[in-house]
């Protein structure tokens, strides 16, 4: 007589509506237990913090628990970073973005992380897009013009960007070294003020993302030259791709969510699921698109193969600019 194997028997058993053994007399605790905490590098009001707290309340419908939104911002993304390191417990992420992922740790070495090495990627959320814009005093209209302009001038021309080691920066640099172009980079502090230094001519180019520029391209304020992004964008399919005057320029600001290091296969699952469906909720996907970012919902495994290649484009160009400053 052939006997049933015990966790096959064990299987049968349950489909039948009972338990087999103690364990299955006294099943666990659905994961997560209490409220969660959703970390985020950066102030209270800014387009990230609008994204986390709409996404945690759609998050804590779901998950049945509350999910807490915790500013932390300071050192570029640091503070945030320490906060999520030194968590006691698994109910706690972060919002990753790609400045601090690929390029803090390169940038800042006291920082001392590696975001694949020290945390666990559970989900992809979505991406801005960086845009290229020239000052009308150029008469530049396109990045090969952009090239052209830049080698004429008695001096290298202004190339904008918001500050150092953000995504502003890593898209200036790429151009101007994929357009090869002759430049000086500059950041005036906020888009404001670069935006005042476009129309006097203090500065000739700029990268930004595209919901930075947006307001600047009323009344032609700025020239557009190139969206960095993979696709055309809705509303703005007149404005050239960086990508098809340049092969392979593309630069995005992604954003996702990691969680602590030692995070369970189980709950990485639990998480990301309750991600990705409320990251597809029509209501959520029209409030951050009018934040400038583009959803693209995607598993643990496809935001490992994002920030490993966000690590390799991204982390070479920071140990380059470093290397050049030296």
């Amino acid at each position: 007589m052939k006997f049933l194997r015990p966790a096959l028997a064990c299987a049968l058993v349950f489909v039948m509506g009972s338990t087999c053994g103690p364990a299955a007399a006294e099943a666990p605790e659905t994961w997560p237990t209490k409220p969660l905490r959703f970390i985020v590098p950066g102030n209270p009001g800014g387009s990230p913090d609008v994204f986390a707290r709409a996404l945690a309340e759609k998050m804590a419908a779901i998950l049945k628990q509350p999910v807490i939104v915790e500013n932390r911002p300071g050192a570029g993304g640091v503070i945030a970073v320490r906060q999520l390191q030194n968590v006691s417990d698994h109910h706690a992420f972060i919002m990753m973005v790609t400045s601090v992922a690929a390029v803090l740790p390169v940038t800042n070495k006291a920082a001392n992380f590696d975001a694949l090495r020290d945390f666990t990627p559970v989900a992809n959320l979505g991406y801005t897009p960086m845009m290229v814009v020239a000052s009308p005093l150029t008469q530049v209209k396109s990045l090969a013009e952009a090239r052209e302009y830049s080698k004429k001038q008695p001096y290298p021309p202004v190339f904008a960007h918001a500050g150092p080691g953000t995504m502003s920066n890593m898209a200036q640099e790429r151009t101007a070294r994929m357009n090869d172009m002759a430049y000086s980079s500059v950041s005036f502090g906020n888009p404001g003020k670069t935006l005042a230094a476009l129309v006097t001519g203090d500065a000739q180019f700029y990268a930004d993302a595209v919901s930075v520029m947006q307001p600047m391209l009323q009344g032609d304020r700025v020239v557009p030259l190139a969206i960095l992004a993979h696709e055309k964008l809705a509303g703005m399919e007149s404005i050239p791709l960086g990508k098809d005057a340049i092969p392979g320029l593309e630069a995005v600001g992604g954003f996702g969510v990691m969680g602590p290091k030692d995070m369970t296969p189980d709950e990485v699952a639990i998480l990301g699921r309750a991600v990705i469906e409320a990251m597809q909720q029509p209501d959520l996907v029209a409030r951050i698109r009018e934040l400038g970012v583009y959803p693209e919902p995607g598993d643990a495994a496809a935001y490992t193969e994002i920030l490993k290649k966000e690590q390799d484009v991204w982390g070479k160009l920071a140990r380059s600019l470093q290397s050049d400053v030296q």
